[in-house]
């Protein structure tokens, strides 16, 4: 069996399934508005940001950081299931030309995001470090650190069955403070000393020079089966959800999280007798994209509003972020993502679809009131604030009360 065909052949119904869902949410009817506007109002941000950053600002910090977060984190994607614990598992002194491959495909996706990232950087770039000259040879600079992060990481992952994850945690904890200060170098290279940049070069061999060693030590085999899967399982899930802005889709398995800082509250807020309550804001902390989505949203609201004080600007801003987070909510009382036994509970379906009201009306208040709360510290007048925080509820109480609700009895 050529194990490398397999992943080929994974990869392509993969990428089949996402091209059909990215026309299905295309061809929706309001979905090229929404992306359109929220396009414009992000550029409008992004240039009204470098009229307004100060010379002497630590542009040069702030960007290394932004740019070593997606350099470091790398999750090389196998498309590993569940089910090859089983059937692939005997396979596993084979599977190398399946990895092998991955680690192509994995270099191909990488690069063209970090591309297209700088890409969005470049007038930033030109007003504040260099030329386009020098932006391409940042650019290639930023290709090898990538590359050399995806090795890194694809060794840390190799090594999970053989030691501790406070272990691993520490290499990938060196490896992202080195990628820290090789980004800023690159970054101020036409200005650096040439002892910096031998230093963090030298850094950077002896890291991988470690890694390497240990790695050599470890056994070849087992693969990280179970990590894979996981893995694979949450980017599944992400996909999924994301596209579930725009469009329905069929539910996958989503992966939960603990989160215990947070869900030993529910018991002491929620009281007694509620048990639909319970359970889905249970859901909600414990997602793993539900809860995400609403921090990104309310974060890329709030950038929105400080770069861009404008009345209309903010208004549109909340009902856009209304809209975006409300449509994922009734994701919440579906079915399927429960336990046969939770169908059956002797309780009256009018406490499900309360709950569920009280669950949204709170989420998207809150929203409405953080974001004009946002709003009152711009340039916008007392009144215009008020004007929005009042319509904002208004429209929150409208789309929790009516319209959520009739868009759950309306599932098939």
């Amino acid at each position: 069996m050529k194990t490398d065909q397999l992943f080929i052949k994974r990869m392509t119904t993969s990428w089949t399934q996402a091209i059909r869902i990215l026309m299905m949410v295309l061809s929706g009817g309001g979905t090229p508005l929404v992306v359109g506007v929220l396009f414009i109002l992000l550029s409008i941000a992004y240039s009204r940001f470098l009229v307004w950053l100060p010379k002497d600002f630590p542009i040069a910090v702030l960007v290394a950081i932004i740019i070593s977060l997606p350099l470091s984190i790398v999750r090389i994607r196998t498309w590993i299931q569940k089910a090859d614990l089983t059937f692939l598992l005997p396979l596993e002194t084979k599977m190398r030309d399946y990895f092998k491959v991955s680690l192509y495909y994995n270099c191909a996706t990488y690069l063209a995001r970090l591309t297209l990232f700088l890409l969005i950087l470049l007038p930033l770039y030109r007003l504040r470090f260099g030329t386009i000259k020098d932006f391409m040879a940042v650019l290639i600079a930023f290709c090898f650190l990538q590359v050399w992060n995806i090795i890194a990481s694809w060794l840390e992952d190799r090594l999970q069955p053989f030691y501790s994850s406070r272990f691993i945690f520490t290499l990938f904890f060196i490896r992202l403070l080195i990628t820290g200060w090789l980004s800023y170098i690159t970054l101020i290279y036409v200005h650096a000393k040439i002892s910096l940049v031998l230093l963090f070069f030298i850094l950077t061999v002896l890291h991988t020079f470690f890694l390497w060693r240990i790695f050599s030590k470890a056994p070849r085999f087992p693969y990280p089966w179970i990590l894979f899967a996981k893995r694979e399982q949450k980017i599944q899930a992400k996909y999924v959800s994301l596209a579930g802005w725009f469009v329905d889709l069929p539910q996958v398995r989503f992966p939960v999280k603990e989160r215990k800082w947070i869900t030993w509250l529910l018991p002491k807020l929620i009281p007694q007798g509620k048990p639909f309550s319970y359970l889905y804001w249970r859901t909600f902390f414990r997602h793993s994209e539900l809860f995400s989505i609403y921090l990104r949203i309310l974060l890329l609201a709030i950038l929105i509003i400080v770069f861009l004080p404008n009345f209309w600007v903010v208004f549109g801003t909340i009902l856009l972020c209304i809209w975006l987070f409300g449509s994922q909510l009734p994701q919440i009382t579906n079915p399927h993502r429960y336990p046969m036994f939770v169908q059956i509970y002797p309780i009256d379906p009018k406490e499900r679809r309360t709950s569920f009201q009280k669950m949204c009306w709170i989420l998207i208040s809150l929203l409405s009131i953080i974001l004009t709360l946002v709003a009152s510290f711009t340039n916008l007048l007392l009144s215009q604030v008020l004007g929005i925080g009042i319509t904002a509820l208004l429209i929150s109480f409208f789309f929790s009360n009516f319209y959520l609700p009739r868009k759950i009895e309306k599932r098939p």
